[in-house]
């Protein structure tokens, strides 16, 4: 690809609103450990029975990373992030409003089926729009990034439990998913469609 397709600042840009997303993913994935003992006193279950919550979107990401290929096939790298994007989003709003455990659980999967190929498309985009010999820098700065969540989303996952519900650390997502769908929606060149 020809280096002025890409300016740097364009570059910067690409990657503030691919990491964005990936931000999400990684702070949700973090962050609800936090909300644990709230759930378990709203559901009235135990701890083992919690951790399923956290397992399902763990075992959802696991299988959804290795049908990226196929997928990016069917779709095109673009179109795969923004629908990945509006599910995570939108199972983002449907565990925060989860009835029991069982529904919990349901959405979570959904959750980390979107969660799982942002991850993936993430770093796909960033391979693609640097050029070989910045590639590595990029991967660079998705490993800060990502490193970032686990810093964060405790913190924010906590404040928000303590001054809201556990209800608010999934409803935080629609309005910062909102803002990564409209700057990839601006930002995201069409690869692979």
């Amino acid at each position: 690809m020809p280096e002025s397709v890409y300016s740097p600042f364009r570059r910067r840009l690409l990657t503030a609103g691919i990491m964005f997303g990936t931000l999400l993913v990684v702070l949700n994935s973090t962050g609800i450990n936090i909300a644990f003992p709230q759930m378990m006193r709203d559901f009235n279950v135990s701890a083992d029975q919690i951790q399923w919550a956290m397992t399902s979107y763990m075992l959802a990401m696991a299988v959804a990373m290795p049908t990226l290929g196929r997928l990016t096939d069917l779709l095109g790298y673009r179109k795969l992030f923004l629908i990945c994007l509006f599910l995570f989003i939108i199972s983002s709003l449907l565990c925060a409003i989860a009835w029991n455990l069982a529904s919990l659980v349901f959405f979570r999967v959904f959750q980390g089926i979107g969660a799982g190929l942002i991850m993936s498309l993430s770093m796909a985009f960033l391979f693609y729009i640097y050029p070989d010999d910045q590639r590595g820098a990029a991967m660079g700065a998705f490993g800060i990034g990502v490193s970032f969540g686990p810093v964060v989303g405790p913190v924010m996952a906590g404040y928000l439990t303590d001054y809201f519900s556990w209800r608010a650390v999934f409803y935080i997502n629609f309005p910062l998913g909102l803002i990564s769908l409209a700057s990839a929606i601006r930002l995201i060149p069409k690869i692979g469609e």
